[in-house]
Order: structure tokens, then C-alpha cells, then sequence
């Protein structure tokens, strides 16, 4: 709708859309697709999601080690600490394996 608004079609035009994209709603698909599914399962079972939660302790330790061998770098790797906090930020509240997420078939 936003395109159909921003090509600055007319209010009948753009109505009519609205009213066919309304109508096709209820034959949108819900929930996750097999191919995702299958992706979930391939994670949870192998070492990546591990890999995944120590991501951000493992950049937070190469960026305290870089600031003090490399003062100088220490500056660049600031965006990567910055980045390693919001990931451990957000990766502390699923500190549970993705097991424990009901992907059912």
C-alpha cells in the first residue's frame, strides 16, 4: 500500500487495492515454512548455536586484548564491541538451546 501511496496512484486506485489486499489475507500462510524448519533443526543440532551464545564474550575478549596490545586499533574495534554488547544483550535472554523452541513438522 505504501508503494501504490508513494506512485501517487488515485484514492479509487488505491482503495481497490486495499480492498484486494484485505480479501487475500486469510490465504496467507502462518508460521514457519519446512525450509526453515529444517534450518532450526540443523542448528540445534550441532555446535553452532553454542557458537552463536559465545559469540559476543569471545569479541568483547579480542577487543579488551586488541586495546591493550594496540591502542591505536583499539578505536576501530570500538563498533565491534558495541556489537558484541547488543548480541550478548540479546543473546542472554535465549541462553536455552533452541532445542527447547517447539518446531513441530
Amino acid at each position: 500500500m505504501a508503494l501504490a501511496r508513494s506512485e501517487n496512484l488515485v484514492d479509487a486506485d488505491i482503495e481497490r487495492l486495499d480492498e484486494i489486499r484485505f480479501s487475500l489475507v486469510q490465504y496467507r500462510a502462518t508460521g514457519m515454512t519446512e525450509k526453515n524448519r529444517r534450518l532450526i533443526r540443523k542448528i540445534a543440532h550441532s555446535n553452532v548455536w553454542r557458537e552463536v551464545v559465545r559469540l559476543p564474550r569471545k569479541l568483547m575478549a579480542e577487543a579488551a586484548s586488541l586495546a591493550k596490545a594496540k591502542p591505536n586499533r583499539a578505536a576501530s574495534s570500538r563498533s565491534w564491541r558495541s556489537l558484541s554488547l547488543f548480541l550478548f544483550g540479546r543473546l542472554s535472554a535465549c541462553r536455552t538451546s533452541p532445542r527447547s523452541v517447539s518446531v513441530s513438522t
